[in-house]
């Protein structure tokens, strides 16, 4: 977080500022957000797939999809989850699809890039300090987003890691 906000001379928050109201707050005002953080999927129930962050005061823990819902997003151009499992979602069993992408697309966000699985550290921070640097240098999201995966690849041979990212939206 801190080597991807350094490229747009912001301020990350992180540890005791990594909030859920820091979140809520940065996805309903910011252009562009990214996410370093824990996460988890729940197969049987998208809706409870979780971000996990700092608690602060009363607030839990995690921030669970079913309370994204709402959102207004629409002046979010991208969101960057170097969260474990944060692409995945599905139908639930009463044919809803609630996982955490659907939720954004839905509130409005334009694009998202998320991991299929857990991810090694060092290679999330590797393909996002890459998009990141494309994004500035005047790539398209697109561009950035393949030029970052080609570049982990080489780094990071195994399928296992630089596979793991997944781009939906508008490029």
């Amino acid at each position: 977080a801190r080597a991807v906000a350094g490229q747009f001379c912001v301020t990350a928050e992180v540890n005791e500022k990594a909030t859920r109201a820091a979140l809520l707050d940065s996805l309903t005002s910011a252009r562009m957000i990214h996410v370093a953080t824990h996460g988890f999927h729940n197969v049987a129930a998208p809706a409870f797939q979780a971000i996990c962050m700092k608690p602060s005061g009363n607030d839990s823990v995690v921030v669970k999809v079913y309370e994204l819902i709402g959102l207004d997003l629409r002046g979010c151009e991208l969101i960057t989850l170097s969260v474990c499992e944060t692409a995945l979602g599905r139908f639930d069993r009463l044919d809803n699809i609630r996982g955490l992408p659907a939720t954004l697309f839905m509130a409005g966000a334009q694009t998202i890039i998320g991991t299929f699985w857990e991810v090694e550290t060092h290679c999330a921070q590797y393909f996002f300090s890459l998009l990141y640097e494309g994004l500035r240098a005047g790539d398209t999201k697109l561009e950035a987003f393949s030029n970052a995966q080609i570049a982990a690849r080489e780094f990071y041979p195994e399928y296992r890691d630089w596979g793991a990212f997944y781009y939906a939206g508008r490029w």
